[in-house]
């Protein structure tokens, strides 16, 4: 009974140490493949759609004024756009309790609108809700604006390469360095 029961032991510890070891059947790693590119096909129209309608969203609050969706808006697409496996795309969550996101809508919303003054420059921004500036001057310009997540303001010459630059407390004024030190003042409504 002992020799017995030591050969069963030995035959399904065997048993065992194969099918841990053992690598998945061909086919079943053919199938799943098959799964997945047929599942990303499926999912990749049904995403478009989606970011289609996003971006219009989007375009639509921020003609609106509506800062504070836009950006929820811009977030949710900044978090599809970079996934690459449908499987494991989850919709994003945004909270409004997060004090550096909070600090960004809250400047971008104060800011938008605003137009500020470069006597170095002799030229006026203004700072236009869309992310566009609308500049005016013999020298110099600027594209594009931004609140950056850590709340600093950011700004572009040619729409892609953002330079960043420190508010005063009172966001009221700050420094650039574009060539040499400009002060810029926000013009009081």
């Amino acid at each position: 009974m002992t020799h017995m029961l030591r050969t069963a032991t030995v035959i399904l510890a065997a048993l065992l140490t194969r099918s841990i070891a053992a690598d998945p059947p061909k086919e079943l790693t053919s199938l799943k493949d098959s799964y997945i590119k047929a599942r990303s096909k499926a999912v990749a129209p049904i995403e478009k759609k989606y970011l289609e309608a996003l971006i219009a969203m989007k375009t639509k609050f921020t003609k609106a004024g509506d800062l504070d969706a836009a950006l929820f808006v811009d977030s949710e697409i900044r978090a599809l756009q970079p996934s690459t496996d449908s499987s494991t795309t989850t919709a994003p969550t945004t909270t409004r309790s997060d004090s550096t996101n909070s600090k960004q809508l809250r400047l971008t919303k104060e800011l938008s609108g605003t137009s500020w003054d470069c006597d170095t420059w002799k030229a006026t921004m203004t700072m236009n809700a869309d992310g566009t500036v609308t500049f005016s001057g013999p020298k110099g310009s600027m594209t594009n604006w931004k609140i950056t997540k850590t709340g600093k303001l950011a700004l572009s010459q040619d729409g892609t390469n953002f330079r960043e630059f420190d508010l005063a407390k009172d966001n009221m004024s700050f420094e650039a360095f574009f060539g040499g030190a400009l002060d810029w003042k926000r013009k009081k409504p």
